[in-house]
């Protein structure tokens, strides 16, 4: 599903902004960045990492903040624990420690200053450069039969190319406390993005689908990233001192009235949030 179809380039590069404080898990995130919090016997930065690499993914970039170093050491080869264990024959130990460095090739940048999501984002330009790239936060997992980043970078091969949103159904009623896409349906499972409506109260006008919520995962062409880079240089950084994601995927291209194609959709699978205390479930 990620192979090149019709000139498309296939995905091979991903991007995890993983700069947050964790506030919600103080105090232990005061020194343990809330990515390497176990999901049972399994960090939630490898579970993400790991639907990457099942996703095609082969180099990962993840952005840290300063103090969260220990993310980049954990998909590093640790050669003393190694041999400690090779003396004792602890060969399954052996395989466990060195599961993380064996799902692809992990790189870490570090975001120097809390400047928004999108300037997140666009540290991660000097190594992807022009290639697509999909899109994940450190702390969001969905499980389901296959990865779900893989159905939306099959939904961009099917639909030759373009950037593809990650969407999950809610209730109306609690439409307010996600993003929600509006937009004109292309198939069965897929809209034709017109707008990302951040929090709509029930007042607001409606978008066309209310039930669709941004589920924070993306395949996005690289193109997004020079119009991040406008973005964080621009009126915005200025006036709010923060370059938005979205602000990179609304922007029009230059001398047209016209969006290039951004496409959403549900996938499936069980979302799990851990960016609280208890594990939320989204269906």
């Amino acid at each position: 599903m990620t192979g090149a179809q019709d000139g498309l380039k296939p995905v091979r590069y991903g991007v995890i902004p993983a700069g947050g404080l964790g506030t919600r898990f103080l105090p232990i995130s005061r020194t343990v960045p809330k990515e390497l919090l176990p999901i049972i016997d399994t960090p939630i930065i490898e579970m993400i990492v790991s639907e990457m690499a099942a996703s095609g993914i082969a180099r990962v970039v993840v952005v840290i903040a300063p103090g969260k170093e220990a993310l980049d050491a954990y998909f590093r080869r640790n050669e003393r624990l190694e041999r400690r264990l090779a003396v004792e024959f602890r060969q399954k130990e052996i395989e466990l420690l060195k599961r993380p460095e064996k799902l692809a090739a992990v790189r870490t940048v570090v975001q120097e200053e809390a400047k928004g999501n999108g300037h997140a984002v666009l540290q991660a330009r000097p190594l992807v450069g022009d290639e697509p790239f999909a899109m994940l936060w450190g702390d969001d997992i969905v499980l389901g039969a296959g990865p779900a980043l893989a159905q939306l970078i099959e939904a961009r091969d099917r639909l030759g190319g373009g950037s593809v949103v990650g969407c999950v159904r809610v209730p109306k009623a609690q439409a307010s406390a996600y993003g929600v896409v509006a937009g004109t349906p292309v198939d069965e499972r897929t809209l034709r993005v017109l707008a990302i409506v951040e929090k709509p109260k029930p007042e607001d006008a409606r978008p066309r689908r209310r039930d669709l919520a941004h589920r924070r995962r993306q395949r996005a062409r690289p193109e997004r990233l020079a119009r991040l880079g406008g973005r964080a240089r621009g009126p915005a950084l200025r006036r709010r001192r923060q370059a938005r994601l979205r602000e990179g995927l609304h922007r029009r291209r230059p001398g047209t009235r016209r969006h290039r194609a951004r496409n959403a959709g549900p996938f499936e699978g069980a979302g799990l949030a851990p960016s609280t205390r208890a594990l939320t479930v989204h269906p």
